[in-house]
């Protein structure tokens, strides 16, 4: 039953909004992007679909914050993981790279909503929307882009963010080779020599981070 009883509050409008937002989280977790519609939302959540609108505009628009709350999740457990890193080894490259692939790990949703982020939850939002969603991001990502400079002093100011940009860079397009559709997957199981085809998402980007990092040392 749609729920009758209008938010008026902001904290009745926050705590709604967030309802939207963890309906549509556990669909996401459940079907794909494309299967889902504000119905099945607004259905979830107990709401009439014309309320779900007032909140978020389009489906694009909902889950970009939806990406923003896995992002900020994700961005935490990255600088605990740096937090953890000691200020002097000779392992520190491996360590803060070993980190960044391994901030990762059990996030498959977080995943699949960067592999779609360009290509479509930009596609249908407004221009203040994409603004917030991207200050957001640059001011988040700043702050942990200066615990990496504090690690790796060999970086300039700012580059610690072009590193974890680079990383997401990285991760998305390493997560399209490890993760094939279903038919590709069968394709290759069934051939023996598709071994080249097969790529470990964690290794693989931990590997590839390694070798900027050492490169952008030796320079």
């Amino acid at each position: 039953m749609p729920i009758k009883q209008r938010a008026v509050h902001p904290d009745q409008k926050q705590e709604r909004r967030q309802a939207i937002l963890d309906a549509a989280w556990r669909l996401f977790q459940k079907k794909d992007y494309l299967q889902i519609n504000m119905n099945d939302i607004a259905h979830a959540t107990g709401l009439a679909k014309g309320t779900t609108y007032r909140y978020f505009e389009t489906k694009e628009a909902l889950f970009l914050a939806l990406l923003q709350q896995q992002l900020e999740l994700w961005v935490k457990s990255l600088e605990l993981m740096l937090q953890k890193l000691p200020r002097q080894s000779d392992q520190l490259i491996q360590g803060v790279a070993e980190s960044l692939a391994n901030s990762f790990q059990d996030r498959p949703e977080l995943m699949r909503l960067l592999a779609i982020w360009h290509v479509t939850l930009e596609q249908n939002i407004d221009y203040s929307s994409t603004r917030q969603f991207r200050a957001w991001l640059a001011a988040r990502l700043l702050q942990t882009g200066a615990m990496i400079e504090i690690r790796l002093t060999f970086l300039a100011h700012g580059q610690g963010v072009t590193i974890i940009l680079r990383t997401l860079m990285l991760a998305i397009g390493i997560q399209h080779m490890a993760a094939p559709p279903p038919v590709s997957r069968q394709v290759l199981a069934s051939e023996p020599n598709m071994g080249i085809f097969h790529v470990p998402f964690r290794e693989t980007l931990s590997q590839s981070l390694i070798d900027m990092l050492n490169g952008i040392a030796n320079q």
